[in-house]
């Protein structure tokens, strides 16, 4: 009787020890899942409550600054940045994250930071056509025309079915002719093609004369031939 008496308060022992042990942890993981709860309201409040609940979560800060950098109704750019910045401490491999914080530098006119930011998105992900358009539209604002080349350039070998958008804008900053095709268009036969056929669609007769002979030694499929023929006859030419 005694024994037993003495097994079960060992047992008991054991459970409230155990408890003990366990009760942090369980604590830790109910905060852990209020913050997830609050997250997924994706309001201010919700937002703010999810990051004080787990402060080490990037997700919830990196969240908190888009929210004050493209809310409608609660835009705030210094919180914003500084919400960008305590998320890329915690986890500083967030190609998207500096992306906006280089957005929301140039905001506030901070335009040294935000190029420092931009390069380290480029850097993060440089094969993400987005952070290349993105890039490209930073350097032609900052008036880096060169840069901005290059980065849109980049942008053709990535998305090179809408390499046309690319041209038309370049097309209406009035740069020399020689000039874009030099520094923008890649230099092989499919971007040369594409070049060519943006060239004809908008009725620039002496430049797709001009590169049709620069693609000269390029085999063509027949295709290409047909429409250029066309468009010759049509300008009567």
């Amino acid at each position: 009787m005694v024994m037993r008496i003495k097994n079960d308060r060992s047992h008991l022992l054991f459970l409230l020890a155990a408890l003990i042990f366990c009760l942090p942890l369980l604590l830790l993981a109910f905060r852990l899942l209020l913050g997830e709860i609050s997250f997924r309201q994706m309001d201010e409040k919700g937002l703010l409550s999810a990051a004080s609940l787990d402060s080490r979560n990037a997700t919830y800060q990196y969240a908190l600054g888009r929210f004050y950098q493209y809310s409608s109704d609660a835009s705030d750019i210094d919180k914003a940045i500084r919400y960008y910045r305590n998320s890329l401490r915690q986890s500083p491999l967030q190609a998207g994250c500096w992306l906006d914080l280089s957005k929301a530098y140039l905001t506030a006119g901070m335009t040294k930071e935000a190029e420092a930011a931009l390069e380290r998105s480029v850097g993060l992900n440089p094969r993400n056509s987005a952070v290349m358009w993105e890039a490209g539209i930073f350097y032609l604002m900052s008036g880096s025309l060169d840069m901005a080349l290059k980065a849109f350039r980049k942008f053709i070998l990535l998305e090179p079915e809408i390499q046309g958008d690319v041209y038309d804008m370049f097309w209406k900053l009035r740069l020399e002719p020689k000039y874009i095709l030099s520094n923008l268009v890649p230099e092989s036969y499919p971007y040369y093609r594409g070049y060519f056929l943006y060239l004809i669609s908008t009725d620039r007769i002496t430049e797709s004369n001009d590169l049709w002979k620069m693609m000269e030694f390029f085999p063509k499929e027949d295709e290409i031939f047909l429409r250029y023929t066309d468009f010759l006859i049509s300008r009567h030419l």
